[in-house]
């Protein structure tokens, strides 16, 4: 028997709204925060150091860090000393020098995503997260209209890409890069003189994207400005705090953790980073704890002299609000971060 065959308008209409969903997608900003502390153990590594607890912090310097990406982190600061090449493959978790104590090192640290909010463990959502869902709903639709070529693989890779999806912002583009070759092989030989099709859903996406032709030409950039935004990584700030020789522990805001340890260790330590398995996650809770009281935060910071807070993303990790004038002073501010030294500390002449 066999099978009608789905009329040439479905098939366009879901081939379109499958390759404008991956448009929006695609085209979205995202910045890298752990890039930073990547590039810092890769620069431990090349000098002989191999990472078995958290150099970078004074909170927790005894903590176990193992590397489990040391391989990555090695490769990859040996491209940015070599000025850049491409990409580096490697397979770092396997290639483990470290035995089976990583093995316990991830159990012991699997509850540290519980206890913080983190962005990118959290399930897509609208309107925010539309493109991902319109693609979601077309490859499924592919499937459906097209039964000839059904293959229960493709169905089970593709539900499994789905479902990690659906529970994980993480993994939304990986759906993309999984289900491609099933919604490239659905479009059909008679979609292939549709020339216009990828620029008619090039152009679907980029109109239903919300996004000014400014921004997005500034996104395609290259080089420093666009890995670190200056409206998000506090480069100005580091610059300054070298410039004028702060050192030793400080507070930072949780997510500008990494920039700081790349840029300022080993004359800087930080409070904390987003090396979240680098902490325990008792750390976690006593500052976010501490942070709904003054006195209490007050104690939390007492062995520091200065501070590094992210202006833009204000939270219970950065800080923001719990250095009141009348013991701390702002020696800095850009869009980006700001700095503070306290007013009876080292730094006060300041």
């Amino acid at each position: 028997m066999t099978m009608p065959r789905t009329p040439i308008l479905v098939r366009v209409l879901l081939a379109a709204a499958a390759l404008a969903a991956s448009a929006v997608v695609s085209f979205r900003w995202c910045y890298e925060a752990d890039l930073w502390w990547h590039l810092a153990h890769g620069r431990e590594i090349a000098a002989g150091v191999l990472p078995r607890v958290n150099l970078f912090s004074f909170t927790h310097p005894a903590f176990p860090q193992p590397s489990i990406s040391w391989l990555f982190d090695l490769g990859t600061y040996g491209l940015w000393q070599a000025s850049g090449a491409t990409a580096l493959a490697a397979a770092a978790v396997l290639a483990n020098p470290y035995g089976f104590g990583l093995v316990q090192y991830l159990i012991d640290n699997a509850s540290v995503p519980a206890v913080i909010r983190i962005a990118e463990l959290q399930p897509p959502y609208l309107p925010n997260y539309a493109p991902f869902f319109v693609y979601l709903l077309a490859l499924a639709g592919l499937f459906l209209v097209d039964t000839r070529s059904f293959r229960v693989w493709e169905a089970l890779a593709a539900a499994f890409f789905a479902i990690l999806a659906l529970r994980h912002l993480r993994f939304t583009p990986l759906l993309l890069c999984a289900t491609a070759p099933f919604v490239a092989a659905r479009l059909g030989p008679e979609l292939a003189g549709a020339r216009w099709l990828p620029a008619g859903a090039l152009f679907l996406g980029l109109l239903t994207a919300r996004l000014e032709p400014a921004t997005f030409v500034r996104q395609l950039g290259v080089g420093i400005e666009s890995l670190a935004p200056a409206e998000i990584v506090p480069r100005g700030a580091t610059a300054f705090a070298r410039r004028v020789d702060l050192s030793g522990p400080l507070f930072n805001s949780m997510n500008i953790g990494g920039w700081v340890i790349w840029e300022m260790y080993p004359d800087a330590r930080v409070f904390h980073d987003s090396r979240l398995q680098a902490y325990p996650a008792q750390h976690f809770r006593d500052t976010m704890e501490a942070y709904r009281s003054q006195p209490r935060w007050n104690a939390l910071v007492a062995g520091v002299d200065w501070a590094m807070l992210s202006v833009p993303r204000p939270n219970e990790l950065s800080g923001a609000g719990r250095f009141p004038g009348a013991e701390w002073a702002t020696i800095y501010w850009d869009d980006a971060s700001e700095i503070l030294v306290r007013r009876t500390g080292r730094f006060a002449s300041l």
